[in-house]
């Protein structure tokens, strides 16, 4: 079996409460924004906690989630529940640092593919005429908007954590399959 495939069969063998994390990603991002040392605004119509989101905001976060598993596989990584408490390992958090921009750019296609299949377009952030600054390819983005991307990625263990997920490296599930 090809490794994309092996990899595909471990995510679903652990499917996600994709709500819950949709509410963790946006509580998480919510938290940040209130600090000064960010410096960036997440607009007045995300400035609340998620169960008072519009739906075309949840929807975003809900996509966001969704997207997680999708883009941590391109590193040889998954989902597993967190049964022991113990976390993300050391090789994860390795792993992610490896491929970091690679992820923080396939976090960032999957956010600009969303957004477009919803009717935003480039220009000055108005979140009513659905404008966005970073509606352009990553490479394009200015390095204060690429480290949007990658604080994503780089939360992810936390984010997942407080749901009660971990990241694995599928070299770890090969060893325990015998592979």
């Amino acid at each position: 079996m090809s490794k994309f495939l092996r990899i595909m069969e471990i995510n679903c063998a652990h499917p996600i409460n994709v709500e819950k994390l949709a509410e963790a990603i946006h509580e998480y991002w919510w938290k940040r924004s209130k600090d000064p040392k960010e410096g960036w605004d997440i607009g007045k119509k995300l400035d609340r906690p998620y169960k008072a989101l519009d739906e075309g905001w949840k929807r975003d976060n809900r996509a966001a989630a969704v997207r997680i598993p999708e883009v941590l596989e391109l590193a040889g990584l998954y989902l597993e529940r967190n049964h022991d408490g113990k976390g993300s390992d050391v090789l994860v958090k390795r792993v992610i640092k490896h491929y970091l921009e690679l992820l923080a750019e396939a976090e960032h296609d999957g956010w600009q593919e969303h957004r477009a299949k919803n009717g935003w377009t480039l220009g000055d952030r108005d979140d009513d005429r659905k404008r966005h600054p970073s509606m352009k390819p990553y490479r394009e983005l200015d390095d204060s908007e690429r480290k949007k991307d990658r604080d994503a990625v780089t939360a992810y263990p936390e984010i997942l954590a407080k749901i009660g997920y971990r990241i694995a490296h599928t070299r770890k599930h090969e060893k325990q399959r015998g592979q």
